[in-house]
């Protein structure tokens, strides 16, 4: 009976173990059909049974699921506090926010932030008018925050200054004297300031 190409190395295997002194290409083998598999399988010279040769391919291997990216200061426990401007890493802190005036570049349009504010205040239903807020970067642009995703701009009361206003200056000045990480002013900053959007622990 033919056998495939993918059983004859097998089968070779199995006759050149029976029959170590055969340098002959050809095989001779008698079959029996197993009673427990349905499959035929070679008789060794001896009568044994040769192991059960398979015919289904081998199941590819499922690769490694991808490593989890871990989360950053603005996001953990399934929480958004803030959003981060990915152009502020920890390498690039010596061309952003350690530039003087580097904020300005980067800061939204005033009419942007406004009308933001105005649907903000009305969506939260917050008491008062707009000059009761300011909207304010939650994670601020001299730390790394983004400038005009609407889940870093939150309405702040009281408007500047304020509180987080200095807390914010320090830690900038202490990371652009390598005293601290970005990612540590960032991680402080959340810890001291913010609860989950859009609240702050003042």
């Amino acid at each position: 009976m033919p056998i495939r190409p993918e059983l004859y190395k097998r089968v070779r295997r199995f006759a050149e173990k029976t029959r170590p002194d055969s340098d002959s290409d050809r095989i001779f083998l008698t079959l029996r059909r197993s009673s427990r598999t349905g499959q035929y399988e070679p008789l060794g010279g001896n009568g044994d049974t040769a192991p059960p040769l398979s015919t289904a391919a081998s199941a590819p291997t499922a690769p490694p699921p991808a490593p989890v990216a871990p989360a950053d200061a603005c996001h953990h426990g399934g929480i958004t506090y803030c959003v981060l401007n990915l152009a502020v890493t920890q390498a690039t802190i010596g061309s952003t926010i350690c530039v003087s005036g580097w904020t300005s570049t980067v800061r939204p349009s005033e009419s942007y932030t406004e009308n933001l504010k105005r649907q903000q205040i009305a969506s939260e239903g917050l008491p008062g008018g707009l000059s009761n807020y300011e909207d304010d970067h939650r994670m601020p642009l001299e730390l790394g925050g983004s400038p005009a995703n609407p889940y870093n701009l939150s309405p702040e009361s009281p408007a500047s200054p304020n509180p987080k206003d200095s807390g914010e200056t320090s830690l900038k000045y202490q990371v652009c004297d390598r005293q601290l990480t970005s990612a540590q002013a960032q991680q402080q900053m959340v810890a001291n300031w913010l609860a989950a959007y859009p609240g702050y622990k003042m």
